[in-house]
């Protein structure tokens, strides 16, 4: 209905986020973040990183998946974002109808999560 009323409104995309918490991350998932550590660089004695994060954008055939991860303790946080792009707030309120929009964005989003959650038991 939104759309419907700002249909004279420059509109070039929507998105769902997601967000899922990992309270105890596995040896390989922490390994993970071990490229974004550059505690090692630093001449000083005594540093330690407190938080670590990567990130990744990936293009599918109907939408942009960003996935960014944070590393603090043993806490991984994980944010998603499935971002559509359209031309128009018709386009966006046609692809909104589709009732299954946002379920398959959540369980692909869980589906990564749980893979991330058990690489321990992958590897």
């Amino acid at each position: 209905k939104i759309l419907e009323l700002l249909s004279h409104t420059p509109i070039t995309g929507f998105g769902f986020n997601f967000a899922h918490e990992i309270e105890d991350t596995s040896v390989p998932l922490r390994k993970t973040f071990s490229s974004s550590d550059i505690s090692m660089f630093l001449e000083e004695a005594d540093v330690q990183t407190v938080v670590q994060k990567w990130g990744s954008t990936i293009k599918t055939q109907l939408y942009l998946l960003s996935v960014n991860a944070e590393l603090e303790g043993n806490k991984t946080t994980l944010q998603f974002n499935a971002h559509f792009e359209v031309t128009s707030a018709a386009e966006a309120s046609q692809l909104l109808k589709d009732s299954t929009l946002y379920s398959s964005a959540e369980k692909i989003t869980s589906s990564i999560a749980q893979k991330l959650h058990d690489l321990g038991d992958i590897l």
